[in-house]
């Protein structure tokens, strides 16, 4: 385990990016906590000089980030010659509570953070380039709302052929709205249309939950410190623990279950899910005992799923050091 320290000159809550432009450009998730800019303040300084990093983050996602926090890692350590101050370290923690959310709808920008931290360079008889590695860890949530309709086949029987055709296309998920995040959901009932035969029927609802970011998801209940284990100076999320979010459905009166999910509540489920790989996860949930006297002919039914998960997104940068003057 490398254990090294770094000094944190400023953090600063900014509207913008900050000056200057990076080696590299900015990474980081689509939705969610983004990075802008991860840089040096120059490119290339002689051994024995000082170097000062900037990171600058920003939410861009439709919902408030909380425990953010930063690392640094790669090489750049003191195992390399590097000298960081002693009095903080490599993890850094936002000073507020969250970053504010971006509000598309009125043109708000989220709110941006700048970290920076500075170290002396080694002592070099030879030039030599060095790669930076930042990694970004927040909390975030997801929220879904979807629309089911229901129509009962006695209704269908009272149209002509084509208005039944027609109308059995519309029996299914009519919406689905997602907020702006790192996990997307999407809903379907397959090819079998929502018709309510008797007070018996059962349906079926696949929830897709898909990674739109560049990073990763991680379990929300993990704490970021630097009680967790270090490799090479870089937090490690147990695989306990990675790829993992906590989701919950609210029913919206129907009798609904779904695989490894308990009722709470009467209209509630709550759960976790693994993304396979990361990337995808295919929730399929059962919906029974529709009362086809309670829709008459069409009936609307609103289910909300949410989302609370972990995530953190990578960059890196470099830097050239010339060998030290005299040496």
């Amino acid at each position: 385990m490398e254990n090294f320290r770094i000094f944190l000159l400023v953090g600063i809550i900014v509207l913008s990016g900050c000056l200057g432009q990076p080696p590299n450009g900015g990474t980081g998730s689509s939705n969610g906590v983004i990075i802008k800019q991860f840089y040096t303040d120059f490119d290339e300084v002689h051994g024995e000089e000082p170097v000062q990093f900037t990171l600058t983050v920003e939410n861009v996602g439709e919902a408030d980030a909380t425990d953010v926090r930063a690392e640094i890692f790669g090489g750049i350590h003191e195992n390399a010659g590097w000298v960081f101050d002693s009095s903080t370290p490599s993890f850094q923690s936002l000073p507020t509570d969250s970053l504010r959310r971006a509000d598309p709808s009125n043109k708000i920008q989220g709110e941006s953070y700048d970290f920076q931290w500075i170290a002396t360079a080694p002592t070099l008889s030879v030039d030599n380039t060095y790669t930076a590695d930042t990694r970004v860890y927040f909390k975030y949530s997801t929220s879904s709302v979807l629309t089911l309709k229901f129509i009962t086949n006695d209704y269908i029987r009272t149209l002509s052929t084509a208005e039944a055709d027609k109308l059995k296309k519309t029996a299914g998920v009519t919406s689905v709205k997602t907020s702006g995040a790192p996990l997307q959901l999407s809903a379907t009932v397959g090819n079998s249309p929502l018709i309510v035969y008797n007070n018996v029927s059962k349906y079926a609802l696949q929830f897709i939950i898909t990674n739109v970011g560049s990073g990763s998801v991680f379990r929300p209940t993990l704490g970021i410190t630097g009680s967790i284990a270090l490799v090479t100076g870089q937090a490690v999320i147990p695989n306990t623990d990675l790829f993992y979010a906590d989701m919950t459905i609210t029913t919206g009166g129907l009798d609904m279950t779904c695989p490894g999910f308990t009722l709470s509540d009467t209209n509630t489920l709550k759960g976790s899910i693994l993304l396979s790989s990361g990337k995808t996860k295919a929730l399929f949930c059962k919906i029974s005992n529709v009362n086809k006297d309670d829709i008459r002919n069409t009936k609307d039914y609103v289910i909300s799923a949410d989302l609370n998960y972990g995530y953190f997104v990578d960059s890196s940068t470099s830097i050239k050091v010339l060998k030290t003057e005299g040496a």
